[in-house]
């Protein structure tokens, strides 16, 4: 039995790559979200220990200090905000990465849906074709045993 050849195995190895390309895209927004968020993690973080810190803290009463802690919190409020901008700018981008990725790998998966039909068909037929010959083979032996027999 010869074994199956796809005809379109070009395409599809072609659509396979074009697959890890668009997830690889996806795998490198997904990273830049996770370190944003992290980052974000991080700046709630250093808002919560330095307002616990200045709290704790058992020292006169100084306004200078206080404007600068004050000036702190600020910033880092800017900051988380100006981040969580950016979060959500990637998550967009993100997410139209992942439309493509998710069609380009549909396209892949219909083709190999195809490729899997087409085997099965043909090593349907091969067997088909295969039981013909050996029944064709097995009558032709028992007509031929009886031909001599009379």
């Amino acid at each position: 039995m010869r074994r199956f050849q796809f005809r379109l195995e070009r395409l599809l190895a072609l659509r396979a790559y074009k697959e890890r390309e668009w997830q690889a895209k996806l795998a490198e927004k997904t990273g830049h979200c996770i370190r944003l968020a992290r980052r974000i993690r991080d700046v709630d973080a250093e808002t919560d220990r330095s307002f616990r810190q200045r709290f704790t803290v058992d020292e006169a009463f100084d306004f200078g200090l206080l404007q600068s802690w004050e000036l702190y919190l600020n910033r880092l409020a800017r900051e988380r905000l100006k981040l969580e901008a950016e979060l959500e700018e990637r998550k967009r981008e993100r997410e139209d990465v992942q439309h493509k990725f998710l069609e380009v790998s549909r396209e892949k998966k219909v083709l190999e849906k195809l490729k899997e039909r087409k085997q099965a068909e043909y090593y349907t037929e091969q067997k088909l074709e295969e039981f013909n010959l050996l029944n064709e083979t097995n009558s032709g032996q028992i007509i031929r045993k009886r031909i001599r027999e009379t």
